[in-house]
């Protein structure tokens, strides 16, 4: 015959399993919904990056062309 406390304390371990059955279910969801929200913010700071590039670069070629108007007009 199985005693009270034994089938207590299955139910608890059955309990306490399943509960932490849920929460690695849920913490792989979480997971990868950050490795997914990460992955955009990383294309969204390369994007910004190469936006920053071609404005440097727009700017020098322009102060270059004022330069050289400016050598030109007092040559």
């Amino acid at each position: 015959m199985v005693d009270h406390n034994t089938i207590s304390r299955y139910k608890f371990l059955r309990r306490i399993r399943d509960e932490l059955t849920k929460q690695n279910a849920e913490t792989t969801h979480l997971t990868a919904k950050l490795d997914k929200e990460i992955h955009a913010l990383k294309a969204k700071v390369e994007a910004a990056k190469y936006d920053v590039i071609k404005y440097c670069i727009g700017t020098l070629v322009s102060i270059s062309a004022v330069g050289l108007a400016v050598v030109r007009v007092l040559v």
